[in-house]
């Protein structure tokens, strides 16, 4: 599959969601979070972003004066600390009981970012020589690295659930 036909079936997926979203928004779709849950969330954004900027101001010290990197192309190394972000972000929030919504389901949830995931890193692994772009890694990389993301982030709810499983016995 090229660029042109994948970006055209994530296009559309969009699409297919924003309909989707717009036509249930009397209905309630994801989790409601308590007060200590939001401030929980809170602190997660706040640890992502700090992230997210360290590591972006590491890429800029690191960047050559022609604007490249010297193993990676910088949207690769932008969007892979965006995805460190989210893992800062999401595994605060599982381990501090703010990532998952009141009366959400977490085994269904995670089950669904693993199975995300699993499609991810096939993708990834499927389009292994998109990986690299003269002689570095580049943006072809990216359905590999959310897939390892959503994997991690599906981990981390596994080792909190099995940890709230041990501490009710």
């Amino acid at each position: 599959m090229d660029f042109a036909t994948g970006f055209a079936i994530g296009f559309l997926f969009v699409i297919l969601l924003v309909i989707i979203v717009s036509l249930n928004k009397n209905k309630k779709i994801g989790g409601e979070y308590d007060e200590r849950q939001q401030i929980v969330r809170g602190k997660g954004y706040k640890a992502g972003f700090f992230t997210m900027l360290i590591l972006n101001m590491i890429i800029i010290c690191l960047t050559n004066d022609d604007g490249s990197l010297k193993y990676i192309t910088s949207d690769a190394a932008v969007l892979i600390s965006v995805f460190i972000a989210l893992i800062v972000f999401a595994v605060y929030c599982i381990f501090n009981d703010g990532y998952f919504g009141v009366f959400e389901k977490p085994k269904s949830t995670i089950c669904l970012l693993l199975l995300i995931s699993l499609i991810n890193i096939l993708i990834g692994i499927a389009n292994y020589k998109e990986w690299f772009y003269d002689g570095k890694l580049s943006s072809g990389i990216m359905n590999f690295v959310c897939g390892i993301t959503l994997f991690v982030i599906s981990l981390a709810g596994v080792v909190k659930l099995m940890l709230n499983k041990r501490e009710d016995e």
